[in-house]
């Protein structure tokens, strides 16, 4: 027996059957080698001690598997060092599938962090988790994967539930989701009303709409029907620009839409004689309206014109003003 082999077995003692010393006192083979090997076998165990792989491992033919774990604890004067990651792996038919856990922890001048992460790979796709802390500031836990989903395994006292699922293009959400954020908030619809119809020649258009105090309403308004509006204009006549005040509860006084009339046909009268026609031209605008107290109120448009116009009015609230 070889003493590599003894000592693979024991601890690195040499057997008292095995002679230290030749006949003239000099140090036999056995005693050097035994000295060596022992130097070896105290640098990997004792004096390495910050550094330890250890691995299982097995093989039939082209297939293999093998689990390693590689320890690592390390300090000097200023930083120190801890981790430990734990690898799976195996392969058979040609392909190859692994895993992998990993948990670092590192403090040095520069800064101290610790991260967690593992990975699963089958042949060329991988997906995984990294979770990361460090003093200067980062944090965060990311997911690596093209689908994600979570099951409540007893949603509401029943039976298990998808809560939402991640499909590789969009988010679905199984449960009800509230979400509270300031911006969205401040910014969130909180209800609407609209309408629409003809407006007679000097009358007006308007829809009610019932406000939190200070709120923010935008009120949009539109021409969208001229027909009734078309008449024969000069050849040099010069085309009138309307103006439409927007009305809060009647009033005026928060914005006006301005349409210019527009040239929309011509009739060939003979000679060198031609007959024009213009019409108000369809328009729209919108008005942000703040400041109202709460209760009910109305929102509208005026027509100055003397025509008849389809028209519409579409009031939204948002949230309190800025």
């Amino acid at each position: 027996m070889t003493l590599e082999n003894y000592f693979a077995n024991h601890k690195p003692v040499m057997p008292a059957t095995v002679a230290r010393t030749t006949a003239d006192g000099l140090p036999t083979k056995e005693l050097i080698d035994w000295e060596q090997y022992t130097l070896d076998f105290f640098d990997k165990t004792v004096t390495s001690l910050d550094e330890r792989v250890d691995q299982a491992q097995s093989q039939t033919d082209d297939n293999s598997a093998a689990i390693t774990t590689e320890i690592t604890a390390r300090t000097n004067a200023d930083s120190a060092l801890a981790a430990t990651i734990t690898t799976v792996e195996a392969t058979a038919n040609g392909a190859t599938a692994s895993g992998q856990v990993y948990l670092v922890a590192e403090s040095a001048p520069t800064g101290y962090s610790a991260q967690y992460g593992w990975t699963l790979t089958a042949g060329n796709e991988s997906i995984g988790m990294k979770a990361l802390k460090s003093s200067g500031g980062d944090g965060y836990i990311a997911f690596f994967a093209d689908q994600f989903a979570l099951i409540d395994p007893s949603y509401l006292g029943g039976d298990p539930a998808l809560v939402m699922a991640y499909n590789g293009t969009t988010f679905n959400f199984d449960v009800p989701v509230t979400i509270r954020h300031e911006e969205i908030g401040q910014n969130a619809t909180a209800n609407g009303a609209a309408t629409n119809g003809n407006v007679s020649a000097g009358g007006s258009l308007s829809v009610s709409l019932t406000t939190r105090a200070d709120s923010r309403v935008v009120v949009i308004v539109t021409i969208n029907d001229v027909s009734a509006s078309i008449h024969t204009v000069g050849f040099s006549t010069t085309l009138t620009q309307h103006s439409f005040n927007a009305l809060v509860d009647g009033t005026p006084g928060y914005g006006s839409m301005y349409s210019l009339e527009t040239l929309v046909a011509s009739n060939f009268l003979g000679g060198s004689s031609y007959q024009f026609y213009a019409a108000i031209t369809p328009t729209a605008q919108s008005f942000e309206i703040t400041g109202l107290a709460a209760g009910g109120h109305t929102f509208g448009i005026a027509n100055p014109t003397g025509y008849v116009l389809g028209m519409s009015v579409q009031a939204i609230e948002l949230a309190k003003a800025d």
